[in-house]
């Protein structure tokens, strides 16, 4: 072992130094990050009413009967007579819908006579 040899990879250890750091590596903000409050969230969840978009039934509204996972939920909206309703029970994907602020009462997997009672109230 030879002591009077110098480093072969100097960059990388100023590299690492650098990282660990944090120096280098910081993205630089004109504005501070915050997260959204409360009321700006919505989240997935059975009852919740959303918009369609991108789909055959683009802008219309239904109501999520059922998380399946990650990216997809299971949707259904009887016919009212509206033009915003009239969706059959079909499973669309996360990135095709947009949640509203509204809320049905109903239970997971819910009826098409069901979900009608619970629209109406």
């Amino acid at each position: 072992a030879s002591f009077g040899v110098l480093n072969p990879r100097p960059t990388i250890l100023k590299r690492q130094f650098l990282y660990l750091s944090g120096l280098p590596f910081l993205p630089s903000l004109s504005q501070p990050t915050t997260m959204p409050s409360t009321n700006q969230w919505r989240f997935i969840e059975v009852g919740r009413v959303v918009l369609l978009k991108d789909s055959k039934y683009e802008n219309k509204i239904a109501v999520v009967l059922d998380v399946l996972d990650m990216n997809r939920v299971l949707v259904d909206s009887p016919a009212c007579g509206s033009k915003w309703t009239g969706v059959p029970r079909h499973v669309v994907t996360m990135k095709n819908l947009e949640a509203t602020p509204v809320k049905v009462d109903t239970t997971r997997g819910a009826k098409v006579t069901t979900l009608t009672k619970a629209i109406k109230e």
